[in-house]
Order: C-alpha cells, then sequence, then structure tokens
C-alpha cells in the first residue's frame, strides 16, 4: 500500500522547509559573527588609540621600544580573540550543517519505515 501521493508531498515539503530553516540559521550565525569581529576590531582599534595617548602623555615614545611593544600585544592578543570567535563560528555552522543532514536522513527513514508499516499488514512486530 504505502504512502499516498499526498503523504509523500507533505514528508518532501516537511523535510524541505526544515532544510531552509537551517540555512537560514547557518547564514545568520555567519553574519553574526563577522559583525562580531568587525566590533571587536574596532574596539581593539580604540584601545591602541587610547593607550598610544596615555602613553605620549606620559612622555613615552610610541613608535619605538616599550610603547611599540604595548600596542602590538594589544593587537596580537585581540586578534587572538577574533580568531577563537571565529573558529567557535565554525564549530557551530558546522554544528547546523551537520543537524541539516541528520534530520534530511531522519525523513528519509521516516518515510521509509512508514511504507513498510503501512505495506505490512502481519500484526506482529517490524524488525
Amino acid at each position: 500500500m504505502g504512502l499516498t501521493d499526498k503523504e509523500k508531498r507533505l514528508v518532501n515539503s516537511t523535510r524541505t522547509l526544515n532544510a531552509r530553516f537551517k540555512d537560514v540559521q547557518l547564514l545568520d550565525l555567519m553574519a553574526v559573527g563577522r559583525e562580531a569581529v568587525r566590533d571587536r576590531r574596532r574596539e581593539a582599534s580604540l584601545l591602541v588609540g587610547r593607550q598610544r595617548a596615555a602613553l605620549a602623555s606620559q612622555g613615552i615614545a610610541i613608535d619605538s621600544g616599550t610603547g611599540l611593544d604595548v600596542q602590538a600585544e594589544t593587537e596580537y592578543v585581540a586578534e587572538l580573540d577574533n580568531r577563537r570567535h571565529l573558529n567557535n563560528v565554525a564549530r557551530t555552522a558546522w554544528g547546523l550543517l551537520m543537524s541539516r543532514k541528520l534530520g534530511s536522513l531522519q525523513g528519509i527513514l521516516a518515510v521509509q519505515n512508514a511504507a513498510r508499516r503501512s505495506n505490512n499488514n502481519s500484526g506482529g512486530f517490524n524488525f
């Protein structure tokens, strides 16, 4: 007997809709990640600017020696934070992609199992 055409269309529509939701989540995640990194870079640049002003106001050279080292370290640490954030975004994106694939596979298996059950009218257990 199997699934009716209407049931098959409904299952396929549901799978497609679920996949689209995952795609939208993925796009949103990537956009938020890019915005966060952009904001973090801006904040780091402002911090370096404040450091330069503070060092210069104390008479410390800002283009060489310790003054330059302080700025370079601040930029380095900020970039490490940005890369850590991007890595976390990439891991979350990978998880969304795997979830999308798993959901699609689960949908296929559900359709196959439903078709088997409807074809098996023995009244016994289906393994």
